[in-house]
């Protein structure tokens, strides 16, 4: 087989690796007792193949509740990889059921990151310079916990991505006019993949990073040139634009969740320090108008873009 045969092998996959077989054989539930046709019990809902307990059925309970069985926990995490922007895409438009759920998922992987990153010292859950601060302040302790708390700190920033993405994304050739739900979900499946490379490139650092200079030149590569090019890649997957209108769109998007996120942080520092503060109400109420008029601009651009016929490009 031919390299090219082979990459075509591949792409039929991204779009489809899922294949159905349905049993047309004649069964009786062994729940109700009903005769059917299928994999499944029409009345009851159950199995088919369902029969008494055994070491098989205790293996598969197990993994199931592990998410190692139907709806695996590692495929689903190899796929955001291989296919991201095709597995959401399937997931948000209603194609759940080989998908194991995003929450759970980014709940399970944080958790195993924290493990792995106490287990080996990696790092990655370390509150940072300021926990040798005698009384840390409440943004110092926000930072730690942030920093301490895979599964939320992450979705907390991409939840920032939300109306961006539902702004610029909105007359997309494939998912067009998506939800505000479905951006959530979207930013879920990203703070997912965001987690997952913070571990690989944890582990890269510890396997080949010998100075500590190098182990920064790594990370910093590493942040600014992975987690970028795989968010690109899910939105071209996911919303069928063409690279550069994918590129620029994921652009903006980035730039105002940064902008949002530095916004958040003045709030907070106004709240808690008040006048002690070095940023003054005037300059947030000011970087507030900022938001809404960046806001109006992006409606206004992509209703028309879309009218102009660009939306696909």
């Amino acid at each position: 087989m031919t390299v090219r045969e082979l990459y075509r092998k591949f792409r039929q996959w991204q779009i489809s690796p899922a294949e159905y077989v349905e049993c047309t054989d004649v069964h009786r539930c062994n729940n109700c007792e009903r005769e059917f046709r299928g994999n499944y019990c029409p009345t009851c809902g159950q199995k088919w193949d369902t029969g008494p307990v055994s070491w098989s059925n205790l293996r598969q309970q197990w993994m199931d509740q592990w998410g190692l069985g139907t709806r695996s926990l590692p495929v689903t995490i190899l796929q955001l990889f291989l296919r991201p922007g095709y597995l959401i895409g399937e997931y948000i438009s209603g194609k759940q059921r080989n998908c194991f759920p995003p929450l759970s998922m980014l709940v399970l992987v944080a958790l195993a990151t924290s493990i792995i990153d106490q287990w080996l010292g990696l790092g990655l859950t370390e509150p940072g310079e300021f926990s040798m601060i005698e009384n840390p302040t409440p943004i110092e302790k926000l930072n730690a916990w942030i920093g301490n708390h895979l599964d939320y700190g992450p979705l907390t920033f991409f939840l920032l991505m939300i109306v961006p993405t539902f702004i610029l994304f909105r007359y997309a050739p494939r998912h067009t006019r998506h939800t505000l739900p479905q951006s959530f979900f979207i930013q879920v499946f990203n703070s997912i993949q965001f987690i997952t490379l913070l571990l690989v490139m944890a582990l890269g650092r510890e396997l080949f990073m010998y100075s500590e200079g190098a182990e920064d030149t790594f990370d910093k590569v590493f942040l600014m040139v992975t987690i970028p090019t795989y968010l690109v890649i899910n939105y071209k997957q996911l919303f069928g634009y063409g690279v550069w209108g994918t590129v620029w769109r994921t652009l903006v998007c980035f730039l105002i969740m940064s902008y949002l996120f530095i916004l958040i942080f003045d709030y907070a520092n106004v709240i808690l320090y008040g006048a002690q503060s070095k940023y003054s109400k005037g300059n947030i109420y000011f970087g507030t108008i900022k938001i809404i008029l960046i806001i109006v601009f992006l409606l206004l651009g992509a209703t028309f873009i879309n009218r102009r016929g660009y939306s696909r490009r």
